[in-house]
């Protein structure tokens, strides 16, 4: 029997907000308002310089550990000249630090961009060993189309699934994964999109639902449902050590813990977000929020927090759950996004957990996670 995986190094990561504006119109989008805006140069310059100062301060740098980069939106790819200019300025800090690991950075997005722009192109050729692209599809077309559309209503699969096919030329299939977000109208196309993304080349799925949704402790056992036919692919092909579906992934279960809160980054290892204005955050979330709560300020090019208390507020919210969710066996699985909380009421999150609004999600996929573990460990069992 194989052993389980053990957990990856943990890095320090700073996440950069290239915009409010994007070019496609999700229904299901968090960030409401598609502002024509893009970050400055000028402050993400100010931004890591103040954030590799702060981490070599107090330590974070583990050689040959250099710091992750996450750039978000909107839409990043919108502005890969934003992109080109941070990991430059970030790969002259690595030096500066002695650090031998070089740079490393996430893109987040739509995909749709990929195929038809030399720029974006070019941004991952020059970047295409230290450059990994999450893009956001909903597994078959039907689904994603649904609410993946531009500003005209048009859906955008084809689009990204040829971005997909462009990026993974440049940077690689390894350097490629894609992240679905099922709702309550496309998690009926849950399995079947999550096959149609590996039989596309992926090899790495993510996939956690809306948030804002509410799902029932009565439904967990149509949640357990809409996994099966993946399961069974994944098991019939003996694909389990090839092809990870992260709700399903043995290491994801092995690394839930409530009291460790392992679902959401928010400020761990020193993770913040550079929102437009110059303005630092716990999370891109955040940074985008109706109900914003700024960390602090960038002032002459250093940092300057001016909410000292909001990081720990963030690490301890699991604490804020009732006593429900506490003694629950299972508690530890529940996905928890500190900012999707503190959008509600940042002086009542009990109130806020006490919808139980993910018991039906959580506990139908505890089932999957652990009927598909404990499948894989009689078929890697040699028989008698």
């Amino acid at each position: 029997m194989s052993s389980v995986p053990s957990a990856k190094k943990l890095y320090p990561y700073y996440e950069v907000l290239s915009g409010w504006d994007c070019n496609l119109r999700c229904a299901y989008c968090f960030v409401r308002h598609k502002k024509p805006v893009c970050n400055d140069p000028a402050y993400i310059t100010a931004y890591l310089t103040a954030m590799y100062e702060r981490d070599a301060r107090l330590n974070f740098y583990d050689n040959p550990y250099a710091p992750r980069i996450g750039f978000i939106g909107g839409e990043p790819l919108l502005h890969p000249e934003l992109i080109d200019h941070a990991l430059t300025f970030a790969h002259e800090l690595n030096m500066k630090y002695g650090l031998n690991e070089d740079i490393r950075c996430t893109i987040a997005t739509n995909g749709t961009l990929i195929a038809g722009s030399r720029e974006v192109q070019d941004l991952l050729t020059k970047w295409k060993d230290r450059v990994h692209v999450i893009f956001s599809i909903d597994g078959t077309k039907e689904a994603h189309d649904m609410f993946r559309v531009d500003a005209e209503g048009r859906g955008s699969w084809e689009q990204a699934l040829e971005g997909y096919r462009v990026a993974r030329e440049i940077i690689g299939n390894d350097a490629c994964r894609a992240k679905m977000t099922p709702c309550r109208a496309t998690a009926p196309y849950l399995s079947e999109g999550a096959i149609t993304l590996f039989e596309a080349g992926f090899d790495t799925i993510e996939c956690s639902c809306v948030l804002e949704e509410y799902w029932d402790e009565s439904e967990a056992d149509y949640v357990y449902s809409l996994y099966q036919p993946v399961t069974e692919y994944l098991l019939k092909n003996r694909l389990w050590d090839v092809k990870t579906f992260y709700p399903l992934s043995r290491l994801h279960t092995w690394m839930c813990r409530l009291n460790q809160n392992t679902t959401c980054s928010c400020f761990k290892k020193g993770m913040n977000c550079l929102g437009v204005d110059g303005i630092v955050y716990g999370c891109h979330r955040m940074a985008v929020s109706e109900c914003p709560h700024p960390y602090g300020h960038l002032e002459n090019g250093n940092f300057v927090v001016d909410d000292a208390s909001l990081p720990d507020k963030a690490l301890n919210a699991w604490q804020s759950r009732p006593a429900k969710c506490l003694e629950c066996e299972i508690g530890y699985h529940c996905f928890n996004c500190v900012s999707s909380m503190f959008d509600c009421d940042f002086d009542d999150l009990t109130a806020y957990h006490k919808r139980y609004s993910q018991c039906g999600w959580t506990k139908g996929t505890f089932r999957a996670r652990m009927d598909f573990k404990d499948r894989i460990a009689q078929l890697e069992t040699p028989q008698e």
